[in-house]
């Protein structure tokens, strides 16, 4: 891993009047989550060079920066989490911290691998 400082990828509601799911974080762990995919559910999403803008199912607008743009360009149905971290040399608390967002937001699903 760099030992330069590394930008920690977020994800930013438009509004404070987004509906969130209420998800138990307990569920949000590196056991639970390292073997799992991700869906995206989102109706479009259009970079913007320094942000990434995303139109969730619930109408909700989204911006993500850098990193986290470069996280959820990589999120396609396959990939795990841990290929993820591999990737994109991140800290496996960067990456569920951001997951745990982007669930709570509504702009994936959780998906078990078989």
């Amino acid at each position: 891993m760099n030992s330069r400082k590394q930008m920690i990828p977020s994800v930013v509601p438009e509004t404070d009047h987004i509906y969130y799911e209420n998800i138990n974080s307990a569920v949000i762990n590196w056991e639970n989550i390292k073997d799992l995919t991700y869906i995206k559910t989102i109706k479009k999403a259009r970079d913007d060079n320094d942000f990434l803008v995303v139109l969730s199912d619930r109408l909700g607008l989204f911006f993500m920066n850098e990193p986290g743009k470069r996280i959820f360009s990589m999120i396609d149905g396959l990939k795990k989490t841990e290929d993820i971290i591999r990737e994109l040399n991140i800290t496996e608390k960067n990456m569920m911290d951001f997951i745990y967002k982007l669930k709570q937001y509504g702009l994936v699903s959780l998906k078990e691998n078989k």
